[in-house]
């Protein structure tokens, strides 16, 4: 999992001048989500950005995902652990 959020950190910082578009936040809980300001990529008149824009958005979004299901699966041990003690 470190690996997946070092490979985030890396591809947003390749991406920089893209953030405004889709970025990973804290929220109130302190939990890591996916940020996408669709309302900023709508704004968007230039194909190619939009080109560009899309294709990171769904890197971030496929990425971000793996790392739900990843925590989810930790959850899911957790809980399995906790039920054999």
């Amino acid at each position: 999992m470190a690996s997946r959020k070092s490979q985030i950190s890396q591809y947003q910082s390749e991406n920089a001048d893209l953030s405004a578009y889709a970025n990973v936040v804290q929220n109130e809980r302190g939990e890591s989500v996916l940020r996408i300001n669709w309302d900023l990529i709508d704004q968007v008149t230039d194909p190619d950005k939009g080109a560009r824009i899309e294709e990171y958005v769904s890197q971030m979004e496929e990425w971000f995902d793996s790392l739900e299901e990843a925590e989810d699966a930790l959850w899911d041990i957790e809980d399995a652990v906790e039920e054999i003690k």
